[in-house]
């Protein structure tokens, strides 16, 4: 591999395609919802955070030149929530010969984690919402009662009350991040 080869994350993207076959138009929102962690005991030691971000990506041009699609009309943005896994792990100690006595003791290591869900937005549309962090633990009511009033999320990608990395998740509480995409007035011919 070449020093210039960029170096790609797993990821997962999910296309979907969805077809309205009634003559008057409707709204559909679609929702995703993570939960910070592996499915295991991690999940639940606490330290984890999750954070907004918004992501304009960079196009070149046929000249050459790039640009981020806040500069060029037409193109979308992608706004989603990063999940930050604070894994730690205990180290196997390593024995010397036959003696059975460990030369390095166990130690706890941090090895952290980053997952990520997010959804395209169109420039200067609102039509996505989010909820950086709530409990999966609980019912899940503070997530699917505000999508099933109005279709969006609690969190507009703007809002000042996003929680950040310092507000860590405790021991013993699960949290995820939900992504919500308002389509309105989806006609038959879309």
């Amino acid at each position: 591999m070449s020093a210039s080869a960029p170096q790609l994350a797993p990821h997962r993207t999910e296309l979907t395609t969805d077809v309205h076959h009634a003559s008057e138009a409707i709204e559909v929102s679609l929702m995703f919802t993570f939960q910070n962690g592996m499915g295991g005991a991690s999940d639940a030691e606490g330290g984890h955070h999750n954070n907004l971000f918004r992501l304009a990506t960079e196009h070149t041009s046929a000249s050459g030149a790039s640009t981020s699609t806040r500069d060029t009309p037409n193109n979308n943005e992608y706004i989603g929530v990063q999940m930050t896994h604070n894994y730690s792990r205990t180290t196997v100690p390593l024995n010397a010969g036959n003696e059975g006595v460990p030369i390095t003791p166990p130690t706890r290591v941090s090895d952290p984690l980053a997952f990520a869900i997010a959804t395209e937005q169109p420039i200067g549309a609102e039509t996505v919402s989010c909820m950086p962090m709530f409990e999966t633990s609980k019912s899940g009511a503070e997530v699917w009662d505000s999508f099933a009033a109005n279709g969006m999320l609690s969190h507009a990608p703007n809002d000042k009350r996003v929680k950040s990395a310092s507000n860590l998740s405790v021991a013993g509480v699960t949290i995820g991040g939900a992504v919500a995409r308002k389509y309105d007035r989806v006609s038959a011919s879309w």
